[in-house]
């Protein structure tokens, strides 16, 4: 039997043994708390185009009013490069959007500051918004914490909640689907992202950031759980990438 064959049995018995993950996306919320509806105003979609076709899709936590926005930096930089692209050179731009009813309203960003090691990148796009994302040290979660997640799950839907439960941290090396290699701590929590959500802030039930995701992980039991950078990670980037004064 081929090394192939076995890899896809493998998989095939993970898979089978693996318990069922029913994942709820609540798109029009409308009857949640108030302080989990302000949030939603404080998450936009970021998009990467190359020669101005999308070719990067994730979420982004505004934390300054004046337009600064962080995001995890592998949202902005999955620049494959093709054999045409030695030819004529591409062009990369950022776009900061929001989607109301399928139709996005888009403002081109600049990156500001990234920190590769860690999966973050900050984005300044002039405009204007009404709520930033306020943080809290992700070192008071408990076990079994509820948190939620405002983020983006496709390219022309809104901005979307997802629910779930901290569950600890990781504790062994880990690489996300993009290559990029995220320093620990990272948090664990048992809900599943989908492509688009990279970038979310995860809250608390009082409607603080504790994170931001960055992926999944598929653990020995068969579970699927979120990954997410520390809120104390990103704090401490942006105390490190200030505006002047």
């Amino acid at each position: 039997m081929t090394r192939f064959k076995v890899s896809l049995l493998l998989a095939l018995f993970i898979t089978a043994c693996a318990p069922v993950y029913k994942q709820t996306f609540y798109a029009n919320s409308t009857n949640l708390p108030k302080r989990f509806m302000k949030n939603k105003d404080a998450t936009v979609q970021v998009l990467l185009k190359k020669n101005g076709r999308p070719i990067g899709l994730g979420t982004g936590m505004v934390v300054e009013k004046n337009g600064r926005v962080v995001t995890a930096y592998h949202v902005i930089s999955s620049r494959k490069i093709q054999m045409q692209d030695l030819l004529k050179p591409p062009i990369y731009s950022i776009f900061v959007c929001d989607v109301i009813k399928g139709e996005r309203d888009c403002k081109e960003a600049k990156l500001m500051a990234k920190d590769k090691q860690h999966d973050i990148a900050l984005l300044s796009v002039n405009r204007k918004f009404s709520s930033v994302v306020k943080f809290v040290d992700d070192h008071e979660l408990k076990d079994g914490d509820d948190v939620y997640v405002w983020g983006n799950i496709s390219l022309l839907a809104p901005i979307s909640s997802v629910f779930g439960k901290y569950a600890n941290r990781l504790k062994q090396p880990y690489s996300n689907p993009d290559n990029f290699i995220a320093s620990l701590p990272l948090l664990l929590f048992d809900f599943s992202t989908v492509h688009g959500l990279s970038g979310s802030p995860v809250f608390n039930t009082s409607g603080k950031c504790v994170g931001m995701v960055d992926a999944l992980t598929l653990r020995a039991s068969g579970s699927i759980f979120g990954i997410a950078i520390p809120s104390s990670t990103i704090m401490e980037f942006l105390k490190n990438n200030a505006p002047a004064k």
